[in-house]
């Protein structure tokens, strides 16, 4: 699955868009994939459970477009 995903988005630059949040165990991140130059072609947020210092969960979810 990850190594489809980076195929899937050579080229692309990944980027935190709003400040990673963190409330108790679970943390959220914003981010989005965007070519060179050019506007987000998908955006979304990551939320992560932690448990004893790593990520036991992680959930994405996807905007629409």
């Amino acid at each position: 699955m990850i190594t489809a995903l980076l195929t899937d988005s050579a080229g692309l630059s990944f980027s935190v868009t709003v400040e990673p949040a963190v409330l108790g165990d679970v943390a959220r991140i914003s981010w989005a994939l965007s070519p060179p130059d050019a506007p987000a072609v998908v955006t979304g947020q990551d939320f992560a459970v932690i448990k004893h210092g790593t990520i036991a969960e992680l959930y994405t979810f996807i905007d629409r477009r």
